[in-house]
């Protein structure tokens, strides 16, 4: 069995995987952080929001290290319903978001989102 890429649910995995986020002096992630590992990908078909269904988007903001698997998963949900109106009937398309910066409530460590 080949080993998985993905990390662990631990944080020094994660880490170790997504690289330790720098922050600028307001507390969020850096300017240069964020142009080094976030990268924007353009879907495949429109994704809903799922807290506002209404709402859709083209495009997800997420790691550098995910966008690939991201893409191919989303082209191959498309391909296996064959129509973007397929994908919608079966609710496929509804989206919670991909990545964001933000601390445990409460706590200064990051959330694992």
């Amino acid at each position: 069995m080949t080993p998985s890429p993905w990390p662990k649910s631990d944080r020094a995995s994660i880490e170790a995987f997504y690289g330790t986020h720098r922050l600028g002096l307001d507390g969020t992630p850096s300017a240069s952080w964020q142009r080094e590992n976030l990268v924007l990908l353009q879907t495949p078909f429109p994704l809903r929001l799922s807290w506002e269904p209404a709402t859709t988007v083209n495009r997800v903001r997420c790691h550098r290290r995910v966008a690939d698997s991201l893409d191919r998963v989303l082209r191959a949900v498309l391909a296996s319903y064959a129509t973007v109106e397929a994908v919608r009937a079966a609710r496929v398309d509804l989206f919670g978001g991909v990545y964001q910066f933000r601390r445990i409530s409460g706590k200064k460590a990051l959330s694992f989102h």
